[in-house]
């Protein structure tokens, strides 16, 4: 065993965990803590910040996308997107009807 993975976890699942810890899943419940770590001046900035974060994010991950594997699986991949995408929609439309 690593002395840096007790859990032989990925490194990507530490910062998971601590993101909902840290956040308001965890203790950000508690308001003196979130105001203490995240004051409400610096939230518009923090916001901006965690949006280009994503943007970079999906960006690597556009980067690293392998089209050879998409392609070789072909109408499966079509098929488990649309339904992705689809699935969703549709309920979402039917609960906006009956709200």
């Amino acid at each position: 065993m690593e002395s840096g993975k007790p859990l032989c976890q990925p490194k990507v699942i530490a910062e998971i965990v601590g993101g909902i810890l840290l956040g308001p899943s965890g203790f950000g419940r508690n308001e003196e803590y979130m105001h203490r770590i995240f004051p409400s001046r610096s939230t518009p900035i923090l916001e901006s910040v965690a949006s280009i974060g994503l943007i970079f994010f999906l960006f690597l991950v556009g980067l690293e996308l392998d089209l050879s594997s998409i392609r070789r699986s072909g109408r499966k991949a079509i098929a488990i997107a649309a339904a992705g995408i689809s699935v969703p929609f549709i309920f979402r439309i039917g609960i906006a009807f009956i709200l």
